[in-house]
Order: structure tokens, then C-alpha cells, then sequence
């Protein structure tokens, strides 16, 4: 059996054993196979294991098939912490997804001596 093989078999367990659960594409590869891109190269062959146990959509594409039992590939969050100077950044146009326990913002004026916390 070839490295390639075993590999999209310890793959298609650990979606068996529902460790794909709750997490992104690229993580659930690196906590199974030690390796973040390894599942996109042997999806192919991961859905083709699992399509005899697990129904996917008819006609649909492996990174289709694995979206439809929750495992999606798309862009980790960017985790910020520590003190940030957003002093005369144009935030209008944005919508962040905020989360944690206690969000501080810190808005410095322009002489940078007087702090407004909320």
C-alpha cells in the first residue's frame, strides 16, 4: 500500500470518527496526517473510500461532497491581540467578526495623551 493510500485512509477514519467536525479543511488535515495540505491532494480518493458508507450529493465534486458533511475549506480568522492604534483609520466600510470573553477597544486623539476605552 502506498503512502498516498494509507494516508487518505487515516483521513477517511478520522471523518468516520467525526474529528471533522467543527473544524476548517486545512486544520483537520494537520491534526490527522501532521500535514495542512494533504487532504487536498488525496480527496479524490478520501471521497471515493467514504462514498460507500456516507451518502454525498449526486454528481458532486470531492470538495463538494466533503462540504456536504461539514468539512469546508476557507481562510483561518486573523487573531489580533494586544493594544491597537486605529487612530485615523477610515473603519466605515468594514464588518468585523468579533469574538471572546471582553472586547477593548482603544482609541488614541491626535495629541496621543488623552485614551478613550469602551
Amino acid at each position: 500500500m502506498s503512502i498516498r493510500c494509507a494516508t487518505a485512509f487515516d483521513l477517511a477514519q478520522a471523518i468516520l470518527d467525526n474529528k471533522h467536525l467543527d473544524v476548517d479543511y486545512k486544520t483537520f488535515s494537520r491534526r490527522t496526517v501532521r500535514h495542512s495540505k494533504t487532504l487536498e491532494r488525496v480527496e479524490g480518493v478520501v471521497v471515493r473510500l467514504l462514498s460507500g458508507v456516507l451518502e454525498f450529493p449526486p454528481g458532486a465534486r470531492p470538495r463538494e461532497a466533503l462540504r456536504a458533511i461539514g468539512l469546508e475549506r476557507f481562510a483561518p480568522p486573523l487573531l489580533i491581540a494586544g493594544k491597537i492604534d486605529l487612530l485615523g483609520a477610515d473603519l466605515s466600510g468594514a464588518t468585523p467578526l468579533i469574538s471572546g470573553s471582553r472586547l477593548r477597544r482603544q482609541i488614541m486623539s491626535a495629541s496621543g495623551s488623552r485614551r478613550r476605552m469602551f
